[in-house]
C-alpha cells in the first residue's frame, strides 16, 4: 500500500533512525562488491580520503534548526544556511560519500534558531545536534571514527588548505591517517625548521634560493617538522613547491605531504584527486536538488534528505562507471586483453616464418618481388597491429 506525504515526513522526522550508517553501509557494500573488483589490478589507482565542505543554503528560512549565518566563500557573502562536511572516497575513476555532517556555528551570536529541547539527547538525532556546535575538526575526527570502525583502511586523506592547521594533522597523524593537503599563509600552521617555527612565507624565504627545481611544475621540496602528536611523538612532513599556473601574484603554492613513501610528483599528482569532491557537490546541488527539493525545520529532516541524495549520487556513480569505463569489466577485461594481443602476436610470427620460407625458395628476388612479398605481409597481418594503415606510414622500397 502506498504511503501518503505526511508518513513520509513523519519517517524522515524521526530522530532515532540513523541515516548515516544507513549512507556509510550502503557505500562500503558498493566500494567492496563493485568499485574494488572492476578495478582489477591496476597499479596506478590510488585510494584516498578526500574532506571538505560546502554551503548547505536556506535562503528563505527562519526556523530551521540549528540555522545560522555562514560565510559563502565562492560568492563572498554570507548567507543563512549550514555547512556540509563531508568524507568521501576516490580511486581515481569513482567517488563515493561515506559520512557527512551538518554543521551550524559555535557561537550562539550567529546561530539564528537553537536544537529542540525535546530530542533526547541518548538519539541519533540528539547526538547529531551535539556535533552540529562541536566544530568541523571534532565532528570530522568523529566521521573518521565511524569509517575507521566499519573497516574502512585507506589513510591517505586529502584536503585543502581551509583545514590545514596544525593541531588537525597532529590529531590525523596520532590516529594513523596521512595527510595530503594545501597549505597557505597564516598563523595557524606553522613549520619547524632549523630550531624556528616559521610561517609558509618565511619558510619560503629560507629556502628558495636552495630549492632543487626538478620539474617544470614540482620547483622542490623541504623537509620540516610538524610537532607533536596526541601521543607525544615528533612528526615530520615535506612542504612541495609547486609553480601556479593561475594569474595571481604569488608564483608558487605549497602542498604538504606527510607520507615519506611518496615522491614529490606522486604526492601531486595524488593530490589532485581532490578535485573529485567539488564534482560531487555540483551535482548534488545541480542535478539532485540538494537543499531545494524539501522545506522542512526538523534537524533531522535534513539529515534524512541529504542522506537520500548521496544514495542517489552512489547508483549514478556505479551506473557511470559501468557504462564508461573499460575498468568495469574488472580482471576479466585485463586478461581478455592480454589474451589477444598475445594472440595477434602470434599470428604475426606465423605469417612472418612463412613468408621467410617462401622468400627462401625464391630463385631470384627482384625489388619487385621483394615489394610485393611485403605487401602481402602486411595485408595479411591483423587489424588490431597493422599501423602501417592505420597511421598512414609509407611502405620502405626494397633496395
Amino acid at each position: 500500500m502506498p504511503c501518503g506525504k505526511s508518513s513520509l515526513f513523519r519517517f524522515m522526522d524521526n530522530p532515532r533512525y540513523c541515516w548515516r550508517k544507513v549512507v556509510l553501509l550502503f557505500s562500503l557494500k558498493i566500494l567492496h562488491s563493485f568499485v574494488k573488483p572492476a578495478a582489477g589490478k591496476e597499479k596506478e589507482l590510488f585510494e584516498v580520503l578526500i574532506v571538505d565542505d560546502t554551503i548547505y543554503p536556506r535562503k528563505r528560512s527562519k526556523k530551521v534548526e540549528l540555522l545560522s549565518r555562514k560565510h559563502d566563500h565562492s560568492n563572498n557573502q554570507y548567507v543563512k544556511g549550514f555547512d556540509l562536511l563531508t568524507v568521501g572516497y576516490s580511486d581515481g575513476i569513482s567517488f563515493l560519500p561515506l559520512a557527512f555532517s551538518l554543521q551550524s556555528s559555535q557561537n550562539k551570536k550567529v546561530r539564528l534558531q537553537e536544537a529542540c529541547p525535546d530530542i533526547d539527547k541518548r538519539t541519533h538525532g540528539g547526538k547529531l545536534r551535539e556535533e552540529a556546535v562541536q566544530g568541523k575538526p571534532k565532528a570530522l575526527l568523529s566521521l573518521l571514527s565511524e569509517i575507521s570502525k566499519a573497516g574502512m583502511e585507506t589513510k591517505h586523506i586529502l584536503f585543502d588548505s581551509w583545514f590545514g592547521s596544525n593541531n588537525l594533522i597532529a590529531d590525523l597523524l596520532g590516529e594513523g591517517y596521512y595527510p595530503i593537503c594545501m597549505v597557505k599563509d597564516w598563523k595557524g600552521m606553522k613549520f619547524g625548521y632549523n630550531g624556528e617555527k616559521l610561517t609558509l612565507s618565511q619558510l619560503y624565504n629560507k629556502v628558495k634560493w636552495g630549492l632543487n627545481f626538478k620539474s617544470r611544475d614540482v620547483l622542490g621540496s623541504v623537509l620540516v617538522s610538524l610537532g607533536k602528536d596526541s601521543r607525544g611523538n615528533l612528526r615530520h612532513g615535506k612542504v612541495i613547491i609547486v609553480r601556479n599556473r593561475n594569474k595571481s601574484k604569488r608564483k608558487w603554492l605549497a602542498i604538504l605531504n606527510t607520507d615519506p613513501r611518496l615522491s614529490e610528483r606522486e604526492a601531486v599528482r595524488i593530490y589532485g584527486k581532490r578535485w573529485d569532491i567539488e564534482v560531487f557537490f555540483k551535482v548534488c546541488k545541480s542535478v539532485l536538488k540538494l537543499a531545494r527539493e524539501l522545506q522542512v525545520r526538523s534537524f533531522d529532516s535534513l539529515v534524512a534528505h541529504t542522506s537520500i541524495v548521496f544514495l542517489r549520487y552512489m547508483l549514478l556513480s556505479c551506473e557511470n562507471r559501468l557504462s564508461q569505463d573499460e575498468r568495469s569489466h574488472g580482471e576479466l577485461f585485463a586478461a581478455l586483453c592480454d589474451e589477444l594481443d598475445d594472440i595477434s602476436l602470434k599470428q604475426a610470427l606465423d605469417l612472418l616464418f612463412a613468408y621467410l620460407e617462401i622468400a627462401a625458395r625464391e630463385e631470384a628476388l627482384t625489388p619487385e618481388r621483394l615489394k610485393a612479398l611485403q605487401e602481402g605481409f602486411m595485408a595479411d597481418l591483423a587489424q588490431s597491429i597493422r599501423y602501417f594503415q592505420v597511421n598512414k606510414i609509407p611502405l620502405p622500397n626494397a633496395a
